[in-house]
């Protein structure tokens, strides 16, 4: 088997697995209700995940007179944006782009 022919069909493999992974779920369990703890993680996750990511962005932070004005900016952004348009995507976007912005001044 040539070389082209065997990477093409282990990407196809890895394609078919991964989208199958994602759609599986979603057939086998179209007909069930959400549970309570479903519906509650909903709701709360995406907190959560901010929360996660305050504490892992500040872990190395020097704060250590002006030098974590950068990570300040940035979290002030992305809660100001979390509390006015409720949508942790854009929240953190909007964080990472003005953080990545401020390190390349």
């Amino acid at each position: 088997m040539s070389e082209i022919l065997y990477l093409v069909i282990a990407i196809f493999c890895a394609t078919f697995a991964t989208y199958l992974t994602r759609v599986l779920p979603f057939l086998l369990f179209r007909n069930f209700k959400n549970g309570g703890i479903l519906e509650y993680l909903q709701k709360n996750m995406p907190l959560a995940i901010l929360t996660l990511l305050l504490f892992y962005s500040l872990k190395d932070a020097d704060f250590s007179y002006y030098f974590a004005y950068k990570e300040i900016l940035s979290i002030l952004l992305v809660m100001g944006s979390f509390l006015i348009f409720k949508n942790p995507l854009l929240s953190i976007f909007s964080g990472v782009g003005l953080y990545m912005f401020l390190l390349r001044l």
